[in-house]
């Protein structure tokens, strides 16, 4: 059930973020590797400091209800939602792409719902800074390619 909220997410989230950006296209086309770098900058850069932050006590959480399920999906997918705006400049085969999301999203979340629990704590920090690094670099190559 988890993996499938997530896949499902994955996939559609894209798709719209497609649909919103084919209509302003013409507008941002000239801009959008500002919006690219400053966004994933950002959001490398909020991930930095919270694998920064001291240890603090997490509720255990009772049910994964499909409440609780909905809210971690649309959560955990809103940066699809803004790639797959980014897509309509790129002029990718949008419904192979975000096919590939969805299955490759529900294939390793089933994965990771089974392994994390166990190397969850040990990773999460580490993981989180590594990934703001990531997304800093993404976002810097993004704006030089575009620059050159």
């Amino acid at each position: 059930m988890v993996a499938g909220f997530f896949g499902v997410f994955q996939f559609g989230m894209p798709l719209v973020g497609w649909m919103i950006g084919s209509l302003f296209e013409p507008f941002v086309a000239s801009v959008d590797h500002w919006f690219a770098f400053v966004l994933l900058c950002s959001i490398g850069i909020h991930m930095i400091f919270e694998a920064a932050k001291p240890e603090r006590k997490q509720r255990p959480v009772s049910s994964l209800s499909i409440r609780v399920l909905s809210i971690l999906a649309v959560a955990t997918s809103i940066d699809a939602l803004v790639a797959g705006f980014s897509f309509a400049f790129m002029r990718v085969a949008i419904f192979q792409t975000v096919i590939t999301i969805g299955v490759v999203t529900f294939t390793l979340s089933a994965i990771g719902y089974y392994i994390g629990d166990k190397l969850g704590n040990f990773f999460r920090d580490k993981v989180r800074f590594l990934g703001g690094v990531i997304l800093i670099g993404i976002g810097v190559k993004i704006l030089i390619e575009h620059l050159s």
